[in-house]
């Protein structure tokens, strides 16, 4: 399951401050990783004090921004008093330092010693995204990811990065480097926050060899040529490689030895090769700052393995005392879920049983109670939306929303095979499991996009109606086959339709008996168990369901059966009943 939480670099940027915390922890430990670190280039440059340092840093650091902007960042130049003029190699490229060889920033793809218990603890509750703490919990192995997040979110930040660059290159080409200044002050600004603090020669060497006001007066007079640049590229590209992770390296080396080349065979053209510079480092800062953040979220993922229900109990009864959040939806849900369970064909006689043999309700009862109030929700067509869900699945709420459309879609997936099977034996043909696996992957892609509709399936049906027909049979289908195809799709869409209430009571009797299950080893043979012609998806589905429920049960078993007390035990006539019942609740009940 893809989070619902948008994932993207702006999130990695978020979970900075946490690093800056675990790393002033360790501001007197010994120094001798720092002793051995890489030779900075060296200038004549006065040495600063720590209060001129701290000072000059947090000049260049916390200016805000005003004119070019670039996507997910606000700087703007602001006038700085000038400093002394440094000079610098400019033929001195990272890449070809012996430093290089061996790096001593830890960098993030390498091992971390082991965190102890209580700073990893330290580090988890200062998260303030807790739907991404949630994430961790149920999904161990989570990483944020530059691909991850909504497809339609991650093509507008496309086009919104591609515009600006492109507005970057026009603008350069016009002689206008007002967009090369905000962008280098940008620059300074995230490698000095990437830096880990402790790391005091780094900062130092990039105050010293990147003098921003420096650049900015170069390229005010039009004094900034090529070999500024170069030195440029030359102390950002140094800071780059000590920082990254060494997965990384090998794509940035390889890029400085192009670039390189490219400058020294064509200086004259060094000002259309700017956009390219930038947004490399820009991609660069990006990666580096998405690697701490999942370095992050691994020590994060390790401690809440342990410690991950007790953290959302607190953090859940803070917003109940806080007034945050009530229980006014979950109390009503609890009332309905015994009376329901009562009637519902798929819940088995003993279940019902058991449901009625105490006075008050117990454990058993509770998790039949709370897995049938979720199969509810999972069985209606109406949508769930933070007014209607119940206030303990809030947190479940976009795997809820996913598992409702899967199910629909798995239920449709099913019907329209059951037609396209029956129409190909009526010709003698018999799909093989590679086909009915295409079948059934293409229909999902398209029931999931955004802009599916019935015209998309019905070609779709036709055309692989008469691609099996031709490759079985060397046969055309006649115009009254995709007529017949056209109606059948168009009704199996409905859900009235027999065949979609046939897949339907399918898939939600394997959905409920998978979840009434305490046992996971017993969920795998329910569903191999039936003729069910989507058995892998519907596997898939429910074990993930399971795994949601399972961890939601656990963080709220204490209040639980409080919440179903005297609703559940009798469940007699006298329980409250919905004054209302939804259409498809009602059809769902008599199906069998």
């Amino acid at each position: 399951m893809k989070i619902p939480v948008v994932v993207t670099v702006v999130a990695a940027l978020a979970l900075l401050p946490l690093r800056r915390k675990f790393k002033r922890g360790s501001k007197n430990k010994s120094s001798d990783q720092e002793s051995s670190a890489r030779p900075s280039v060296e200038n004549s440059a006065p040495p600063q004090s720590g209060n001129q340092r701290t000072a000059a840093r947090s000049d260049e650091r916390g200016v805000a921004a005003e004119s070019v902007t670039r996507p997910g960042t606000q700087v703007t130049a602001t006038a700085i008093a000038p400093r002394p003029t440094v000079q610098v190699p400019k033929n001195e490229w990272p890449a070809e330092r012996d430093g290089d060889q061996a790096p001593t920033t830890p960098r993030m793809g390498l091992e971390v010693p082991p965190i102890p218990e209580e700073q990893q603890a330290r580090i988890v509750n200062s998260l303030q995204n807790e739907a991404l703490a949630h994430e961790l919990i149920l999904n161990p192995e989570f990483q944020l990811g530059e691909g991850s997040g909504n497809p339609m979110q991650k093509q507008v930040e496309g086009v919104m990065k591609r515009a600006y660059w492109d507005m970057f290159r026009q603008r350069t080409s016009e002689g206008d480097f007002q967009v090369v200044t905000d962008n280098l002050k940008d620059i300074k600004q995230k490698l000095h926050a990437l830096i880990p603090e402790k790391r005091i020669d780094m900062h130092e060497a990039l105050d010293r060899n990147f003098d921003f006001e420096f650049v900015r007066e170069q390229i005010e007079h039009r004094a900034f040529d090529v070999e500024s640049l170069q030195h440029i590229i030359h102390v950002v590209m140094d800071a780059v490689l000590q920082l990254e992770s060494p997965a990384r390296t090998e794509e940035t080396k390889e890029w400085l030895k192009e670039m390189k080349k490219n400058l020294h065979e064509s200086p004259e053209e060094w000002e259309t090769k700017l956009p390219e510079i930038f947004e490399f480092v820009s991609k660069k800062l990006d990666q580096i700052s998405l690697d701490i953040a999942n370095w992050q979220v691994r020590i994060a993922s390790d401690w809440l393995q342990h410690h991950g229900v007790r953290f959302e109990q607190d953090k859940f009864d803070a917003r109940l005392e806080a007034g945050a959040v009530s229980l006014d939806v979950t109390a009503r849900w609890a009332a309905a879920a015994p009376s329901e369970l009562s009637t519902c064909s798929y819940v088995s006689d003993s279940d019902k049983t058991i449901c009625t043999i105490a006075d008050t309700v117990e454990e058993r009862q509770a998790f039949l109670f709370h897995r049938y109030g979720v199969f509810q929700l999972l069985q209606s067509n109406t949508p769930l939306t933070q007014q209607t869900c119940p206030e303990i699945l809030w947190m479940d709420l976009p795997r809820l929303v996913e598992a409702q459309n899967t199910l629909q879609a798995l239920t449709l997936i099913g019907a329209l095979m059951m037609i396209n099977l029956s129409l190909l034996s009526e010709k003698g043909v018999h799909p093989t499991a590679d086909e009915v696996k295409m079948f059934k992957g293409d229909v999902k892609k398209l029931l999931s996009h955004p802009q599916s509709h019935i015209r998309l399936l019905v070609d779709y049906m036709q055309r692989f109606f008469a691609k099996l027909l031709k490759e079985h049979k060397q046969e055309e289908p006649t115009e009254s086959d995709n007529e017949f195809v056209k109606r059948m799709v168009e009704k199996t869409t409905s859900t009235e339709d027999p065949f979609y209430k046939t897949m339907n009571t399918k898939v939600l009797r394997v959905l409920w008996e998978t979840l009434r299950l305490q046992e996971d080893e017993a969920v795998r043979k329910v569903v191999e168990d039936q003729r069910l012609s989507v058995k892998e998806e519907m596997l898939e589905a429910c074990i993930e369901m399971r795994k949601v429920l399972t961890h939601n049960y656990s963080v709220h078993e204490r209040r639980l059966p409080k919440m179903f007390e005297g609703n559940g035990p009798s469940l007699s006539s006298s329980l409250t009943t919905p004054t209302t019942e939804a259409p498809e609740q009602a059809s769902l009940q008599g199906l069998d």
